[in-house]
């Protein structure tokens, strides 16, 4: 079981093997990241269930500040600080290499620490998921090969390279979706279930 620092964030799912960019600017948060990086404690980003009430919550001055609830199945991993300005606000990414679930909350105030396990595809067939992923990359490239240069980015040897668990997570970035339906994906417990999502959404979309 682990321990990581958690930031839940309405409307923003993280996905395993990206990198997640932030703007950190509230008090709580400022220390979070500061003792996250101190201590080295990993941090997830979260999407949220809903809001909780409002809290008055004390770090430095007492400020009122919305807490939420946070889903359950998240990413994360160790935070960079990329520049603190004068007022100390930071810009920080978070290495989101690693998928967890949460267990229990160990801490609420100033900031949220909890227990995670980290959460592993169920067994599947591997041939299986890599025909899905193969279909998948040739439906794109057919699609949508001309926009973006798409066709190019997937032929690369990087994309070839991938495994279909890895791509069952990195082909999320070519589609517009909104959260809910991203944290479903992310919540999903094989590469084949998650391919197979894919599927479905370009045969609505084609």
């Amino acid at each position: 079981m682990s321990v990581l620092a958690l930031f839940p964030i309405p409307g923003q799912v993280t996905l395993p093997n990206s990198l997640y960019p932030l703007h950190v600017f509230e008090p709580r948060y400022r220390k979070m990241i500061i003792d996250c990086v101190e201590n080295n404690v990993p941090v997830a980003v979260s999407h949220t269930k809903r809001a909780l009430r409002s809290s008055r919550i004390p770090v430095g001055p007492k400020a009122n500040q919305s807490t939420f609830e946070p889903c359950n199945v998240f990413s994360g991993g160790q935070v960079q600080i990329l520049q603190t300005f004068d007022d100390g606000r930071m810009m920080v990414v978070v290495d989101c290499s690693k998928r967890y679930r949460l267990i229990n909350v160990q801490q609420e105030i100033p900031y949220r620490l909890v227990h995670c396990e980290e959460l592993e595809d169920d067994p599947f067939d591997e041939s299986e998921a890599e025909r899905l992923k193969a279909r998948l990359v040739a439906r794109l490239s057919e699609r949508f090969g001309d926009e973006l240069h798409l066709r190019e980015v997937l032929n690369t040897t990087e994309w070839q390279a991938k495994s279909a668990s890895d791509a069952s997570f990195d082909l999320f970035q070519f589609f517009q979706l909104e959260p809910d339906y991203l944290q479903l994906a992310l919540e999903l417990p094989s590469p084949i279930q998650r391919l197979a999502l894919l599927d479905d959404i370009l045969d609505r979309i084609s």
